[in-house]
């Protein structure tokens, strides 16, 4: 039963909340009328693609959203930049809750999914650049603020 829960761990708890942290992106993107070209998991050589989503054989941990908007103000870009940890925040919250209440036992994937989320959502907010360049969440959302403030 071990070894399952250890499967599960690493088919669940490590790529469902970076997933769910791009489609939180994805979800305001679609919501003010946008349309995105892929979601890019990683980056170098592709290793496979479903859909729009690819996936990269470097730096899997990381992705981006290709994506394009017609109208996009300052507050739209700060929800489609806040919008993975968003969707992180409340699918690990959620998912405890109903840990806590007794309708689900916390499995060893369940409790590395709501760490994993947390992880990920706190990480985000720190604002940092990356190695090639690109700002994370956090960053872009406190560029466009310094920006706003300015004007």
């Amino acid at each position: 039963m071990i070894i399952l829960e250890y499967f599960l761990f690493l088919l669940i708890a490590i790529p469902l909340p970076l997933i769910l942290h791009e489609y939180g992106h994805v979800f305001f993107i679609k919501l003010f009328g946008g349309s995105v070209h892929k979601i890019v998991y990683g980056n170098g050589k592709k290793i496979f693609k479903i859909g729009k989503n690819v996936v990269c054989k470097n730096r899997f941990w990381t992705a981006e959203v290709d994506f394009s908007i017609d109208s996009m103000t300052t507050g739209k870009e700060i929800l489609v930049s806040a919008g993975g940890i968003i969707v992180n925040v409340i699918s690990a919250t959620i998912l405890w809750m109903i840990v806590e209440l007794n309708y689900l036992h916390p499995y060893l994937p369940i409790r590395g999914y709501i760490i994993h989320s947390y992880l990920i959502a706190v990480f985000t907010m720190i604002p940092q650049v990356y190695a090639d360049g690109t700002p994370n969440d956090g960053k872009h959302i406190m560029n466009l603020l310094r920006v706003k403030r300015k004007q």
